[in-house]
């Protein structure tokens, strides 16, 4: 990430890649998602919270860049379309509310 968008403070879904198999594993199984779409995450993020994870973990003071709105006007940093209120609004399930019992691997352990 070189820059963020905007303030840096849109959350946006992450879903570690290890994770899609057990999602893909329930969802293809289950009658409730039969012709339906399904939003499956594992953790919500922001830019900032990232970055400021990574400074963290490398020990490094980065000091943070930000774009203008005209540069990402339809990205997934500046109107938060990657989210589960944003997937619901589209009707889509929620993978959160169909398997509670499953446990996504957290973007911090994987950094």
């Amino acid at each position: 990430m070189k820059a963020l968008c905007r303030d840096g403070n849109t959350a946006m879904a992450l879903t570690d890649m290890r994770d899609i198999g057990r999602y893909v594993a329930r969802i293809t199984v289950n009658p409730q998602t039969l012709n339906k779409i399904v939003f499956a995450h594992g953790e919500m993020w922001t830019q900032n919270r990232i970055w400021d994870l990574l400074q963290s973990v490398s020990g490094e003071e980065v000091p943070k860049e930000y774009v203008g709105y005209l540069l990402y006007m339809y990205s997934w940093g500046i109107r938060g379309d990657n989210t589960p209120d944003r997937a619901k609004y589209l009707g889509y399930l929620d993978d959160k509310e169909l398997y509670p019992d499953i446990s996504a691997l957290k973007f911090e352990d994987y950094v």
